[in-house]
């Protein structure tokens, strides 16, 4: 059983001067209320300014307000980075549907963004966090065998620890422009806790994360918000091909 937890859109770049001031409050509040997302703050710590100002910067966050939903949203402006994260709060995977509406509203917030406050990315990145549960003992040690090379002390033995991490470098065009990408995915044994009628089971199971980014390299500000469309599909596509082989659903 495969649970989404995480799917995050992040672009990099120079965000300093969109500040919590009451004129962006409501400018951002007026052009998101659809989406029942209100303004909010956070606490941004810049590790390059701790020795010179230590106190961490108030930057702007949209959080949503329908707790009785079955997923969280959030925008965070950061001062070199904007992410729009999407948290299910169930335990279920994200449909086709979910993810379609979950891009069309991430192009649409940074386009809003990026248009008031004439702001480009030198970056962007597609962030995701999955579990793999309900596993028997059997499909453990099936499923680590296929991405181990056995070592004997280990080998045919239960693991009190394991994780595995994988990267490619693939290329693509982002609107017609030849771009690097990080193809990410990190996978680890955990235990899953879950409760039910006062009582508490714990399973092994599996954390997958998946981090589909642009080459940091390659730092000049190029991106405008059309891109972030390409990106998204080009990075999808890989999403979807990589969750579906783990998770056995390509079967």
């Amino acid at each position: 059983m495969r649970i989404d937890r995480l799917y995050r859109i992040s672009a990099f770049g120079e965000f300093l001067n969109i500040t919590p001031t009451a004129e962006n409050m409501l400018f951002l509040l007026e052009e998101f209320k659809e989406y029942g997302l209100v303004p909010s703050l956070f606490q941004e710590m810049k590790v390059e300014n701790i020795a010179l100002s230590p106190a961490p910067l108030q930057r702007i966050a949209m959080v949503s307000t329908d707790h009785n939903n079955s997923y969280n949203e959030r925008i965070a402006i950061g001062s070199n980075r904007i992410d729009f994260e999407y948290s299910i709060t169930t335990d279920r995977e994200l449909s086709n549907e979910d993810k379609e509406k979950i891009n069309k509203k991430a192009c649409h917030i940074f386009g809003v963004i990026f248009k008031k406050y004439d702001k480009k990315s030198s970056r962007l990145a597609l962030n995701t966090e999955s579990l793999l549960a309900g596993l028997s003992d059997v499909e453990v040690l099936d499923f680590m065998s296929r991405y181990t090379n056995p070592i004997s002390l280990y080998d045919s033995k239960s693991l009190g620890e394991w994780g595995t991490r994988l990267m490619v470098r693939e290329k693509n065009n982002i609107s017609d422009k030849e771009e690097f990408f990080n193809i990410i995915t990190v996978i680890g044994k955990i235990i899953l806790s879950k409760q039910s009628n006062g009582n508490v089971t714990h399973n092994n199971g599996f954390n997958v994360n998946i981090d589909i980014n642009t080459i940091a390299e390659n730092s000049s500000v190029r991106f405008i918000s059309s891109d972030i469309d390409d990106f998204i599909k080009t990075s999808t596509k890989w999403w979807n091909i990589i969750i579906s082989e783990v998770s056995g659903n390509d079967k």
